[in-house]
């Protein structure tokens, strides 16, 4: 969803991650995420000045930084396809984390995980734990007497 300021839409971010993977191309575009008002592009490799000075135009006088990752999306994207649609790991929730430049793994139970996911362990996954919920939805756990 783009960023709101007042009550029209800001297109900036959805135009520079946009022009971004366009630039870069799917073997050096990293990623984009949104760090404390600052739109940041992930780049694997170089970027000319170039392709800098055309990012900045795009962004049109927002905040603008360039982040070097080690691995493209693409290369994330084709990881967390592999594991989503593996049928041994169907009790984990796959997502891609940007900033970490990493596909994360979710499950109830990590150790678990960590071990169905063993094959994949010099690949860049990040295991995390699902939280368990113990109140209803909607409503307070119960307060201690």
């Amino acid at each position: 969803m783009p960023d709101q300021i007042g009550d029209t839409p800001d297109e900036t971010p959805d135009a520079v991650r946009s022009r971004a993977r366009e630039l870069l191309g799917p073997g050096r575009y990293g990623g984009f995420w949104a760090e404390d008002g600052t739109l940041v592009v992930g780049f694997v490799d170089e970027v000319s000045d170039a392709e800098r000075d055309q990012l900045r135009q795009v962004a049109d006088g927002r905040r603008l930084r360039l982040e070097p990752v080690t691995y493209p999306l693409a290369e994330l994207e084709r990881l967390a396809g592999e594991l989503e649609t593996h049928p041994d790991l169907g009790e984990l929730s796959i997502s891609i984390h940007e900033p970490d430049n990493v596909v994360v793994a979710q499950a109830q139970d990590i150790d678990r995980a960590a071990e169905l996911l063993e094959p994949w362990s010099a690949r860049p996954i990040h295991v995390a734990e699902i939280p368990v919920v113990h109140a209803p939805v909607g409503r307070e756990p119960p307060t201690q007497p």
